[in-house]
């Protein structure tokens, strides 16, 4: 039990003490104190073995990277990760929510909920049980026990397996009791009892693993005024596919590179003066022949003059004509608390209706990209359906996971967004990338 203050904390030592659940180590900092809780943890953790269970009392997060970076490690060695924030910023923040939940870190609303955690890590003898086994017995209120545990999606597991701890109803269903091979805690009232089981089994199915060893490929140059172009190659240097384009300084190679892509084309004024692409309508679609090309070179050109008449244009960008398949977006930038976030959603026509997007903090494995696709509210469209083929969610999550470490290597980039990349019934393709360096955001 670590804590930044000591109020919280001796209310919690001493609803411990009353209910008879020991505390490993209790110790409390103060605004002067050589240690903190994160550097005092870091000492207990490499000190100890495994199966410990760390709860932090502080009244806001503010290093969130770092509390993340710890929980990864325990989580390793075998151990847990609490928190407790008595004081946190009003609202809500989905990158802190988000960012406990991957990294398996219990979030407690209540000092009584430290000490319910603390008892039920006592009852499994400092090791999460793979499931629990429900000794209710019978009646009207084990139904209710059984029902609401599995609303809560406990793991409840057959009788015959001894090894596995015993959920049984408290005498006259004052709370629950977790019989453990060693010992029995006791957590008050059936609610609560089944929300600290919950909350902590759910930590045990965490993935946790800031993956701060993830290796990126070696630096990659990046323009100081970065252009989608530019963005482009940093993508391909992580292993991200990219629509075939090449970048042309004349009509000629624009003539080029069309006959060797292959029309259908599109064609986009490269500057890094001209943001909005679309809004200054320098570009154009669907170009299907030479004569097409030719007139759209040069409208957008001059389209890219109207806008900006001191723009300077470093080329014009040929790009495949992309079809077919799903549009998403991802989306990384970085968190004043949390460092590099990722972020991903269905784009194109479904982008206002399922807009709300799915976090985690990078970089994370191509298994944690599964997960976060599967949360999509955009997940049906990769699905087999009516009229419809089964698209690569394997490629996807590949190229987020990849993304993921892009954000996480790349330290001078604040933000990058891929809006769309195009998910196929085999592989995905990065159609368009807006990049922004530390000190050019605008």
């Amino acid at each position: 039990l670590l804590a930044a203050g000591s109020e919280i904390f001796s209310a919690v030592v001493k609803e411990a003490k009353a209910r008879s659940v020991p505390i490993g180590y209790g110790l409390s900092f103060g605004r002067k104190s050589a240690l903190d809780p994160l550097n005092a943890a870091r000492i207990i953790l490499e000190s100890g073995g495994g199966g410990q269970l760390f709860v932090f009392i502080k009244k806001r997060l503010s290093r969130g990277r770092d509390l993340l970076e710890f929980a990864a490690e325990a989580a390793r060695r075998g151990s847990l990760t609490a928190l407790l924030e008595y004081d946190p910023l009003p609202g809500e923040d989905e990158v802190e929510e988000a960012a406990l939940r991957q990294m398996g870190i219990i979030v407690l609303d209540e000092p009584s909920g430290v000490v319910d955690m603390l008892a039920l890590f006592r009852a499994f003898d400092g090791r999460l049980p793979a499931g629990i086994i429900p000794d209710l017995g019978r009646g009207e209120m084990a139904a209710l026990v059984r029902n609401e545990g599995s609303r809560r999606s406990l793991p409840f597991a057959p009788a015959e397996d001894d090894s596995l701890p015993r959920l049984k109803i408290a005498q006259g269903a004052s709370g629950l009791c977790i019989a453990g091979r060693k010992k029995t805690s006791f957590i008050p009232g059936i609610k609560r009892g089944l929300d600290a089981l919950s909350l902590m089994l759910a930590a045990a199915k965490a993935r946790p693993g800031t993956a701060g060893d993830m290796d990126g490929p070696g630096r990659c140059p990046i323009h100081p005024r970065p252009t989608e172009y530019d963005a482009k190659i940093l993508l391909k240097t992580f292993g991200i596919p990219v629509a075939r384009e090449r970048l042309c300084r004349s009509f000629r190679e624009a003539s080029e590179a069309a006959d060797i892509i292959g029309y259908p084309v599109a064609v986009k004024v490269m500057s890094p003066a001209i943001l909005h692409k679309s809004e200054a309508r320098v570009i154009a679609l669907n170009l299907h022949d030479e004569e097409e090309l030719r007139n759209a070179y040069g409208r957008t050109l001059e389209k890219a003059r109207i806008a900006n008449p001191g723009a300077k244009i470093r080329g014009v960008l040929v790009q495949e004509m992309v079809r077919g398949g799903s549009e998403w977006r991802m989306e990384f930038r970085r968190d004043p608390r949390f460092g590099p976030v990722v972020e991903i959603c269905a784009s194109g026509v479904y982008g206002e209706i399922l807009s709300d997007g799915v976090i985690r903090v990078a970089p994370f494995s191509e298994e944690e990209a599964a997960a976060m696709i599967a949360e999509s509210r955009g997940r049906p469209l990769l699905l087999e359906g009516w009229m419809r083929k089964r698209l690569d969610k394997e490629a996807f999550a590949s190229a987020l996971s990849a993304f993921s470490k892009l954000a996480f290597c790349e330290r001078e980039v604040s933000r990058l967004e891929v809006n769309p990349i195009f998910v196929n019934r085999k592989g995905v393709l990065v159609v368009d990338a807006f990049l922004e360096l530390k000190g050019r955001e605008k």
